[in-house]
């Protein structure tokens, strides 16, 4: 059963928001296996590996950052013969899109429809400022969902990646990375994700798949002592957030919860895009930049978020 709130707050321009959690999350089903799941859950084994060690500058034991979600509306999109092909290209979008990274201090950002052209323009523009995985070292289509981090701020410890059924079932490789945070040393693990839509015909049965996987990676991040953050496009509004924050300790960055008796209530207004946190994760203020605002940069709205990891 879903129940929305009787009380939500619209406000115009990029909205800020201050978060109250309606009563405790609902006991989270047994913990899955660790084992590589045959559904090609699970961080790969082949691609799991240690990048970098943390500098420990500050003996801080409390992490702050900022991070975001933001579908950029992929290059052929408004390419010659696109649906929007009236918009500026990829490319030149681009530059509006790191501008809102910038004027919001994101220092970790899940992209979805991150097309090689947008990922060369986001590269040439930050240089060696930022990192981005998977990038450019697997397919076109695992390129699209890359998580990008500041490297001032995060140090690369793991990467790894989750089969999702995309577009007609077909497996696309999305990112799950562990950073260290350079001031403090803490770890937090990232996860980014595109659900597929209704492109080629009802996809319900493949978003019930994906979100079954990323609810089961959740868990078991959450065995590991680690905390972890979603972000994401998941073409699905309530059911995705009741399933995620009902069946795994993840609560969203813009609200809702359960009441004691197990109602969900999710946030209102909510939509199709996430941010999500583990026990760990506190969130402060969010922020959304509405659609009819991002007109000519994306279909997407831009979400964002400022978050604390909270001590043991």
């Amino acid at each position: 059963m879903v129940r929305r709130p009787s009380r939500g707050s619209r406000s115009s321009g990029f909205a800020v928001v201050t978060l109250l959690v309606v009563g405790g999350l609902v006991a989270s089903l047994p913990w899955a296996s660790s084992a590589a799941p045959r559904d090609g859950g699970g961080m790969e084994p082949s691609q799991s590996m240690v990048e970098a060690k943390p500098n420990h500058k500050d003996k801080r034991r409390v992490s702050n950052f900022t991070v975001a979600t933001f579908n950029v509306l992929g290059h052929r999109h408004t390419a010659k013969g696109g649906s929007r092909a009236s918009w500026p290209g990829g490319r030149k979008r681009m530059r509006p899109s790191l501008n809102l990274l910038h004027r919001y201090g994101v220092d970790v950002v899940g992209f979805q429809e991150l097309q090689p052209e947008q990922l060369k323009a986001f590269n040439r523009a930050t240089g060696k400022r930022w990192s981005a995985y998977p990038g450019a070292r697997f397919d076109r289509y695992a390129t699209h969902n890359s998580i990008a981090w500041n490297n001032r701020h995060w140090s690369l410890v793991q990467k790894g990646y989750l089969k999702i059924p995309y577009l007609q079932g077909e497996r696309v490789r999305m990112p799950v990375v562990k950073l260290a945070d350079n001031r403090t040393g803490q770890r937090v693990y990232f996860a980014n994700f595109h659900n597929p839509a209704d492109t080629f015909g009802n996809a319900q049965k493949w978003r019930n798949k994906a979100r079954k996987m990323q609810i089961r990676l959740a868990r078991r991040i959450h065995e590991k002592g680690v905390p972890l953050v979603i972000t994401g496009d998941m073409n699905e509004q309530d059911r995705y957030f009741c399933a995620m924050t009902s069946r795994a300790p993840m609560k969203a960055a813009n609200g809702g919860g359960h009441t004691r008796r197990g109602t969900c209530v999710p946030p209102k207004p909510s939509g199709i895009d996430w941010i999500f946190g583990s026990r760990r994760i506190g969130f402060w203020r969010f922020y959304k930049k509405p659609r009819p605002e991002m007109e000519r940069i994306s279909d997407h709205p831009f979400l964002a978020t400022e978050a604390r990891l909270k001590r043991r």
